[in-house]
């Protein structure tokens, strides 16, 4: 198990989960429908919490996975990232991350992890 988020010794720069939703959280920053209402992600220990949870986050997206048609472009990405060219373990753990987000519904059909607004809603819509 990796390190706790709030451990002393946590090396961000060493945790897969980091990593991932680091890549996540800024997937179609530049879009020109970003606005101040939905600029920001969920947080980073809601990430790792939901993780972890393993359970649906947003049912429509996990219908909708989007991962296999992006799949290439992750692995270009994470394969000619510092992270991969260093450790290639660490780049294979990052995609696997990657992948379980897409599959708990956390990424939308745009490729951005899940706005806190819009899980909110979701979850009060249930």
């Amino acid at each position: 198990m990796i390190s706790s988020v709030s451990s002393s010794s946590y090396d961000k720069t060493k945790d897969p989960r980091f990593l991932a939703f680091s890549r996540l959280a800024t997937e179609g920053s530049a879009e020109a429908d970003v606005t101040d209402k939905n600029r920001y992600s969920m947080s980073f220990t809601e990430f790792c919490h939901d993780l972890e949870k393993g359970e649906i986050v947003d049912s429509q997206n996990a219908q909708n996975n989007t991962y296999n048609n992006s799949q290439s472009q992750w692995e270009f990405r994470i394969k000619e990232s510092l992270v991969s060219k260093t450790n290639s373990q660490l780049g294979s753990e990052v995609l696997d991350i990657i992948k379980k987000a897409y599959d708990l519904g956390m990424v939308n059909n745009d490729n951005m992890l899940l706005r806190s607004r819009a899980i909110k809603a979701y979850k009060s819509s249930i």
